[in-house]
């Protein structure tokens, strides 16, 4: 796929002597990059994370097939998605571009913006209480082609509303060693949410972990947030675990 894949996600950092250009060319492959990487070159540099993940956001939702996938399986089909993207992107402007990289922002601001936090005694509890009621059924960490490692959870969810994110903890660790190959913190949004008794599989790109095949992780959910934006442990919603 003459590295599509590469090209595409280090777009922001490639650079190339050319004229600015307004519109991507479709006519062929070689005109599509070309007319891509010209387009970064007019963005300023501290404009461009956020140009590609416009990029990226509109080569995968302008792909047919990925209609209404969500999770992994909408991840698993970037490869396919980024060697179509020379007919699908045909006539896509920079402004089309840079305006999806702003409702990408904007969304994910307003998903991560949490209201004051509790004291800590309080928090504590609630997050107790929540981890009775957002159950982690299974967590599985693996290899992906195209983008890297992959964890996959099984949420139930126990709670009265439905969780439209969660923070949660991983530790991806290999049976026999006493370090960590990787441990950090997370905000994964959950696409259509999930409901009041129900159960999903969401996954999330890791890509900065080299853990080897065979890693196992543990996962933690620390704090997950309703239909409204609310979070329970940093917003104070009150859960009954009695």
């Amino acid at each position: 796929m003459k590295n599509l894949i590469t090209a595409a996600v280090v777009l922001c950092l490639t650079s190339v002597t050319s004229m600015a250009q307004e519109t991507i060319d479709g006519t062929s492959v070689e005109t599509y990059e070309r007319s891509a990487k010209a387009m970064v070159e007019s963005i300023p540099e501290a404009d461009r994370p956020a140009f590609a993940k416009g990029l990226i956001n509109m080569i995968l939702t302008r792909y047919p097939a990925a209609q209404g996938v969500e999770g992994f399986a909408l991840l698993s089909l970037m490869p396919a998605a980024v060697e179509a993207a020379h007919v699908t992107m045909d006539g896509v402007t920079k402004e089309e571009i840079m305006n999806r990289a702003k409702e990408i922002a904007a969304r994910d601001g307003s998903a991560t913006t949490d209201p004051a936090p509790k004291d800590e005694a309080a928090a504590m509890a609630t997050r107790e209480c929540l981890q009775k009621q957002v159950i982690v059924k299974e967590a599985t960490f693996g290899n992906a082609e195209y983008i890297g490692k992959v964890l996959e959870i099984s949420l139930e969810n126990k709670l009265p509303f439905a969780i439209g994110a969660v923070d949660l903890d991983y530790v991806v660790k290999s049976t026999g060693r006493t370090i960590p190959w990787d441990e950090d913190d997370m905000r994964g949004k959950i696409a259509g949410g999930i409901e009041p008794g129900e159960s999903r599989t969401v996954a999330y790109g890791l890509y900065n972990t080299n853990a080897p095949e065979g890693a196992h992780v543990e996962v933690t959910i620390t704090d997950a947030q309703d239909a409204a934006g609310r979070w329970a442990v940093a917003g104070g919603i009150k859960l009954n675990c009695e």
